[in-house]
């Protein structure tokens, strides 16, 4: 057992250099929740909140791929909310395009004032899914 100096032993494990990095408090915090929320669904035991972080950055940032990145509960909770969101906004899409479509096929031809609330709305649904989906992209980059 290696004597108690203030630093960990890691040579056992073949670990025996450093990583830094500088984070924000707000990124701090996010960052400690997704490594509990990792290791609460992984079953992964630490004995500190180094030990936590060090062993989810490994698991984050050495994974072969990027779809074998770990993903949190909450990452997953979140990314099927948006997605609902978006299926709402697109759905509505397809509703104004069919009031548009019956109204040009009752009375067979298009009148520009019979179009422009019909334009308005899908015109505000369509902004509402390009928010949603940089929201999207932004979450999960």
């Amino acid at each position: 057992m290696a004597e108690n100096t203030g630093t960990p032993d890691t040579s056992s494990q073949g670990r025996t250099n450093d990583f830094h990095m500088r984070l924000s408090d707000d990124e701090k915090r996010k960052l400690l929740l997704r490594a509990h929320e990792w290791s609460s669904s992984h079953s992964v035991e630490s004995t500190s909140t180094a030990g936590l972080l060090s062993k989810y950055a490994r698991e984050c940032l050495l994974a072969p791929r990027q779809a074998d990145q770990a993903l949190t509960h909450a990452d997953i909770q979140d990314f099927k909310q948006q997605l609902s969101r978006l299926e709402i906004q697109v759905a509505k899409v397809g509703v104004l395009m069919n009031q548009v479509a019956r109204v040009a096929n009752t009375k067979g031809i298009i009148l520009h004032h019979d179009f422009n609330p019909l334009i308005g709305s899908m015109k505000s649904v369509v902004a509402d899914i390009d928010d949603l989906m940089r929201e999207i992209w932004e979450r999960n980059r």
